[in-house]
Order: structure tokens, then C-alpha cells, then sequence
């Protein structure tokens, strides 16, 4: 069964891996290929020490040979789970996310990037007012629903959210399991507001459960259609 990292006081300064079109969320678990030089060193350095990295979206996917200026200024700090050296170069790793961080300072870009971040998770987190906890309830609701159509959050997380009361920890834990597309998984990381993050995965899941209740409406119509014109 899936479960939650805990780790102690995170650090300041940490090796920063830019990820490609690719969002990795708090609590979600990812499995990551690693071929640019800076990242290898990046993961390298990380290895080295804690296995504590920072995984920040680049913004422009297209370039190969980035700068500070091309990273989103939001990442989520990681662990690294396992790393495997391919016979192409490349590292394959598995990662789970911590926290989100926001960088502060870009202290150097090569051999790796390297930042100064400042973590963000004790300014997500909010009491649990009635507003929030009936938000928090809706989304298990709206998950639990998505999974009765045979898609949607594996049955092992399922299980776990129920486990889950942190507001921001639910949020991303749906999140990280969502099929969304980058611009809309950029957005997500963004919102440090935990009751924004909410709302907005609420949306996507009542969609996702609208464009599925249409999917079986068209399935049931044209079962009534074969049986009458048959």
C-alpha cells in the first residue's frame, strides 16, 4: 500500500533537476528518465548526501540548454526512492514528492543548478473550517464516484485519501493521480492557496465525471438503438 515520507527539517540549499513537460506533486510517487548533463550532476550531488532533490518544471520543454530564467519558480522538493544507471547514459529514477519549495535564489546553474529555496507548506496549511472540511469531503466523494466507471485514482490511494484530513495533502495526493495536461498541472503547483487547490480539483473531477456519465448515456442509447432498428 502507498504511504506517506516524513522527513525531518528540510534543507535550504538544494540540487534543482528541471523536468520537461512533466509536473511532480507533494505525496505523488514518479518514476523519471535523466539524461542532460546538469541533471545527472544534479542527481548525482543529491545521491551524494540526502537524496533530497528540487523538481521544477521547465517552462519551454523545446530547450536542452537552459538557464535560471527557464524555470518555474515553484518545484516540489523530492526524495529519490531508487536510482538505476542505464547503458545509454541516462539515470532511471523513482521519486516520491515532499513539499512544495519556491526558489529563491539561483545560486549556480552549472556544473548543476543549485537553489536557495524557501518552503511553503507551513504557508498552505490552513485549520480545517467547515467550508474547507466540506470541500475535502466532496473530493473523496467525487474520487470514490470517478472510480465506480472503472478509471480514475488507483484503489490503493483511494484508500489512503480516506486516511487524510490535511486539506493540502489531499489536494495533491488527487492531483498527482489526475490525467491533466501541463499547463493545467503548472497551475496546480502554483496555487499555494489551499483552498483555491480545492476548488480547482474539484472542477477537474466533475468534469471528468460529466464527460464519463455522457460517454454511458451515448453507450446506452445506442444499446437502445441496435435492439429497436434490429
Amino acid at each position: 500500500m502507498e504511504k506517506i515520507i516524513e522527513v525531518g527539517k528540510l534543507p535550504e540549499v538544494l540540487p534543482v533537476l528541471p523536468l520537461r513537460d512533466m509536473v511532480v506533486f507533494p505525496l505523488m510517487i514518479a518514476p523519471l528518465y535523466v539524461g542532460r548533463d546538469f541533471s545527472l550532476k544534479a542527481v548525482e550531488e543529491a545521491l551524494s548526501k540526502d537524496k533530497l532533490i528540487l523538481l521544477v518544471p521547465q517552462l519551454d520543454k523545446e530547450k536542452d540548454n537552459i538557464k535560471s530564467e527557464d524555470l518555474n519558480k515553484i518545484g516540489t522538493v523530492a526524495i529519490i526512492l531508487k536510482a538505476m544507471k542505464l547503458p545509454d547514459g541516462r539515470m532511471k529514477l523513482l521519486v516520491q514528492g515532499l513539499e512544495r519549495a519556491q526558489i529563491e535564489k539561483i545560486l549556480q546553474e552549472r556544473p548543476y543548478f543549485l537553489a536557495k529555496v524557501k518552503h511553503l507548506e507551513d504557508q498552505a496549511f490552513i485549520e480545517l473550517d467547515e467550508e474547507t472540511h466540506a470541500y475535502v469531503n466532496l473530493i473523496k466523494d467525487e474520487v470514490e464516484k470517478l472510480a465506480t466507471y472503472g478509471k480514475g485514482i488507483p484503489p490503493e490511494i483511494i484508500a489512503l485519501l480516506k486516511t487524510i484530513e490535511d486539506p493540502s495533502k489531499v489536494a495533491d495526493l488527487v492531483a498527482g493521480n489526475l490525467d491533466m495536461d501541463f499547463s493545467t498541472a503548472l497551475d496546480l503547483l502554483n496555487t499555494i492557496n489551499v483552498k483555491e487547490r480545492l476548488k480547482k480539483i474539484i472542477e477537474l473531477l466533475e468534469k471528468e465525471i460529466a464527460f464519463l456519465q455522457f460517454q454511458e448515456e451515448i453507450k446506452r442509447y445506442s444499446r437502445i438503438c441496435s435492439l429497436y432498428f434490429a
